[in-house]
């Protein structure tokens, strides 16, 4: 079972369709920022496209939620716009942008991250620039080897 957190108009096949708002007709009405209704290490991968940049101070949580729905070497696929392009800015509901490096903090290979408990929440494969986005590919590291 894969997830697609924050839907709204874009249901993916072969995906359970997760949005806060039932007027999209989610397949489960949930708001990320709090506790995903899935058991930990449940899913086999979850897709996030163009809703991260909309969570707040709760960010860190969503994304250490997203680890404890996944199942080890689950694929997470983000979709955010990049920092430098007006696209991250245009809309007033954005509340963050990321750069190529914004998802290193989780990566046990890179320093950062190990002061806020989510350095080796994943393993990033890729980030790639297209058109004003950020496109992510992350695999979900097992919990035996965080680094704290």
């Amino acid at each position: 079972m894969r997830l697609n957190l924050g839907c709204g108009t874009r249901m993916l096949p072969e995906h359970v369709n997760v949005d806060r708002a039932a007027k999209y007709r989610p397949d489960v009405v949930s708001d990320i920022r709090r506790p995903l209704p899935f058991a930990a290490q449940s899913l086999d991968g979850v897709v996030a496209s163009h809703i991260l940049e909309h969570i707040g101070p709760e960010y860190l949580d969503v994304m250490r939620e997203i680890h404890r729905v996944c199942k080890p070497g689950a694929a997470v696929e983000v979709i955010v716009p990049l920092y430098s392009s007006p696209k991250a800015w245009a809309d007033p509901t954005h509340v963050r942008a990321f750069s190529p490096t914004s998802f290193a903090y989780f990566d046990n290979r890179w320093s950062m991250g190990a002061e806020y408990g989510i350095r080796g929440l994943f393993y990033q494969e890729s980030a790639q620039e297209i058109h004003g986005c950020l496109y992510v590919q992350m695999i979900r590291e097992p919990r035996d080897r965080w680094v704290q």
